[in-house]
């Protein structure tokens, strides 16, 4: 046989094999794919150890059929946007029926919130420094809403003006004006204030002070599960304060905390080791918990390696806040 007709030989017989591997891989012997999974419109990447070849395929209902699935082994893939992705390794047999059934959990993220600038015109400027300068202290806590603090002799005045209503609310000893600190209470539409080593909640609508019983330094307040209710943040962790009776009660588990409907979402900070070894939870960073009083469980929903120091709700958002800087705590639920 000549080296021309062998070479023919060799180069039909190639074809003939590249035909029948094709036909027994991609037409008469291939598998269906059935994915059910617990939502919609998301996408499968069926990605071949052998070939190193990807298909995808988009499935916009939750049960998806794949038809024409070549028998190998994959890597496969389920994807939707704002869930974690899940990566299943199967083998797909010829002319076999393969049906997985997958969970997507939401992907939980930190989003980071564009603060917004308040352009002041050089009219309000001018208006706003001539009123600084007639008190000892003044604190803008809204458009409609401001305290000024009035010095007399070694007193000085707390006065509230809300539109047309001003009022005197008190009197208190004379502190430094860079100890003289004003913070709404978010979900109150309360005030809460540090007057040096002493702390008030001012109650906007009764016109009411109270001076709340702690000598520990006191970072912030939020409102708690009801009315007479607060959350007194500090630096040792949370105290639960009732306002009706002046009462507080040490939340030893919780160093930050918020109620989220029937779940209470708190911190364990990275410096907790003693809390992460009885959690038995190696994990480093800050941790994001989840964590359901009725049957005692706990998730970890986000590790973050921001240094949050404030956590609380603002309208429907839960809002962690990082020095200067706020993010959006998504997908949690």
């Amino acid at each position: 046989m000549s080296r021309k007709l062998y070479a023919i030989f060799i180069l039909i017989w190639a074809i003939w094999a590249f035909v029948l591997a094709y036909l027994y891989f991609f037409v008469y012997y291939t598998a269906t794919l059935t994915i059910d999974a617990n939502v919609e419109d998301y996408r499968v990447e069926l990605f071949s150890l052998g070939t190193a070849q990807k298909w995808t395929h988009d499935c916009p209902e939750k049960e998806c059929v794949i038809s024409w699935v070549s028998p190998f082994d994959y890597n496969i893939s389920i994807i939707k946007t704002d869930y974690v992705t899940k990566l299943i390794p199967a083998k797909i047999w010829a002319r076999w029926k393969e049906s997985i059934v997958v969970e997507l959990e939401k992907k939980v993220s930190l989003i980071s919130l564009e603060q917004e600038l308040n352009q002041e015109t050089n009219k309000e400027k001018i208006q706003r420094l001539r009123e600084e300068n007639l008190y000892y202290a003044r604190f803008q806590i809204d458009t409609d809403t401001v305290l000024n603090f009035i010095q007399d002799e070694q007193q000085m005045l707390l006065q509230y003006r809300n539109e047309d209503l001003t009022r005197d609310i008190g009197n208190f000893k004379l502190v430094k004006k860079d100890a003289i600190n004003i913070d709404s209470i978010p979900e109150t539409g309360n005030i809460f204030l540090s007057l040096g080593t002493d702390y008030y909640i001012f109650d906007t609508q009764k016109l009411a002070l109270t001076k709340l019983p702690f000598t520990l330094e006191v970072n912030y307040i939020k409102g708690g599960i009801s009315e007479w209710m607060y959350h007194v943040v500090t630096p040792k962790g949370t105290f639960s304060y009732n306002i009706s009776d002046n009462t507080s009660k040490f939340e030893y588990l919780f160093k930050d905390f918020l109620y989220s409907w029937d779940d209470i979402i708190w911190i364990i900070y990275s410096d907790e080791d003693e809390k992460k070894s009885n959690f038995n939870i190696s994990k480093s960073g800050n941790l994001i918990i989840k964590y359901s009083p009725a049957d005692k469980t706990r998730k970890i929903v986000e590790t973050t390696t921001l240094s949050v120091d404030r956590l609380e709700w603002r309208g429907d958002k839960i809002i962690f806040s990082a020095g200067d800087d706020e993010y959006e705590l998504t997908n949690f639920d």
